[in-house]
C-alpha cells in the first residue's frame, strides 16, 4: 500500500566549501613559486623540523606576504576577493533584502611543504573564512594517495558515532591539491594536510579573510 505521508526534507548545518581553478598562466605561477623559494632560502631564523604555527618540517613565510613589491600578489588578492564576493552573493541569490559588497580584509603566507611536512588539525578563529591557493603541486610518490591532500573534519562533533545509510554523517572531506586551485572555506571549520610524500615541493599561499561591510555614501 503507498504511503500518504508527504515530506519535504530540509537540510540544515550546511557548511561551504568552495573549490575553483583561478585562470592564471603557468608563467604566473613560476614568478610566484620562484619568489617564494628564494624568500625561503634567505629565511635564516628558519629551523628544519621546527613546528611553524600549524606547519610541521615545512617552512611558513611572514602573514606580510601581500605587501611584497611583486604585481603577482596584488593580481591574486583581487582574484581572491572577486570569489569571496561571489561566495556571498551566492547565499542571497534573489538579492532581497539588496545586499551591499564587502570590503574583504585579507592577509596571507606562504607554505612549503617536503618530503614528511604537513600542517596539523587547526582553525582560523576571528575570521570568517580561509583559503589556500596551490602554487605548485609537485607529483607524489604513486603508492601515497593521500599524500599532501586537504582534509575537512565534519563540524558536528558527535555526527560520526551512529553511522546512518545514505547520509554521511561524520564524514571527512578531502581535496587533493591542484596548481592553479582555490579552496575557500569558514574560518571556523578544522581542517589538516596530510604529509607530502614526494621528490619535489609543495608550495602554497594560505588566507585568512575578515569581511565589513563597505559605507553607505
Amino acid at each position: 500500500m503507498k504511503s500518504e505521508n508527504k515530506f519535504e526534507p530540509n537540510y540544515f548545518f550546511s557548511t561551504p566549501i568552495l573549490k575553483t581553478h583561478l585562470r592564471f598562466d603557468r608563467a604566473f605561477n613560476t614568478r610566484l613559486a620562484n619568489y617564494l623559494l628564494e624568500l625561503e632560502s634567505k629565511d635564516r631564523d628558519y629551523s628544519h623540523g621546527a613546528a611553524h604555527n600549524s606547519n610541521v618540517s615545512g617552512w611558513r613565510s611572514g602573514e606580510d606576504l601581500l605587501f611584497a613589491k611583486m604585481n603577482e600578489f596584488s593580481q591574486l588578492a583581487t582574484r581572491v576577493s572577486e570569489v569571496v564576493n561571489g561566495v556571498m552573493d551566492s547565499a542571497n541569490p534573489e538579492k532581497t533584502p539588496p545586499r551591499a559588497k564587502n570590503l574583504v580584509h585579507m592577509y596571507a603566507w606562504a607554505n612549503v611543504n617536503r618530503r614528511g611536512a604537513y600542517n596539523v588539525a587547526h582553525t582560523h578563529p576571528g575570521h570568517q573564512w580561509a583559503g589556500v591557493y596551490y602554487v605548485r603541486v609537485s607529483d607524489s610518490d604513486a603508492d601515497k594517495p593521500l599524500s599532501g591532500v586537504l582534509e575537512f573534519s565534519d563540524p558536528r562533533a558527535a555526527a560520526g558515532l551512529l553511522p546512518v545509510d545514505n547520509f554521511d554523517f561524520g564524514e571527512r572531506i578531502r581535496v587533493a591539491p591542484k596548481e592553479g586551485m582555490l579552496v575557500l572555506f569558514p574560518g571556523w571549520l578544522t581542517h589538516f594536510v596530510h604529509p607530502y610524500e614526494g621528490a619535489g615541493e609543495r608550495v602554497s599561499i594560505a588566507f585568512n579573510i575578515r569581511l565589513d561591510k563597505k559605507p553607505h555614501r
